[in-house]
């Protein structure tokens, strides 16, 4: 189910909103598990004060969210089928694994090659692009503990994405589970244009 929220700002949003992690913890708080047991993902979109939350059960209500429209995504889904021409935003991370003398690590796609990256994630998840366009780009910031790091930070995308569905049930459980790494962070959340 996505529920979409209107964001009440108040001094502990705005701290969500510069620490990833505490707006993740905020989260689960709301669904009462981890993220990964109930599919939660979620996008915030500060500029319009909105929240974009997708998860397999409710969340309770807040003081900080008024909740303005549900959507059941299972039962828009299930209307669609392969060849279905489809208009989605995919929010994402742009990582690739890159080996260098032996070491295997991940960094970032270059922006020229990002296209072709997101069309081939998105085929592996069952829509073939046709139009692809960069919508946005911002740096997500998060606190881990100091033995892990202490402050750290990532950069997500939106992608504006015209295409046609090849496999209804990849694209399903792509939709359910979402795409790319650090979910945790709003990342990986598919939204239907209609």
């Amino acid at each position: 189910m996505l529920y979409i929220f209107k964001v009440n700002r108040t001094p502990f949003i705005a701290k969500c909103v510069i620490d990833a992690q505490k707006m993740h913890k905020y989260l689960c708080s709301l669904v009462h598990t981890d993220r990964k047991s109930v599919n939660l993902l979620y996008k915030l979109d500060i500029l319009h004060d909105l929240l974009y939350l997708q998860s397999d059960i409710r969340p309770d209500e807040s003081p900080y969210l008024k909740l303005l429209y549900t959507e059941d995504m299972d039962a828009v889904l299930a209307k669609m089928h392969n060849e279905y021409e489809i208009h989605i935003l995919v929010t994402t991370d742009t990582h690739m694994k890159k080996t260098v003398n032996g070491a295997t690590k991940r960094v970032y796609v270059p922006s020229l090659k990002r296209p072709e990256w997101i069309s081939e994630k998105l085929k592996r998840n069952g829509i073939e692009s046709y139009i692809i366009k960069e919508s946005a780009k911002r740096d997500v910031r998060f606190v881990h503990k100091s033995d892990r790091g202490g402050k750290a930070s990532i950069t997500i995308f939106d992608f504006d994405v015209y295409g046609k569905i090849t496999d209804i049930d990849a694209l399903r459980r792509a939709w359910h589970t979402g795409m790319g790494l650090h979910k945790a962070y709003g990342n990986g959340l598919f939204l239907l244009y209609r």
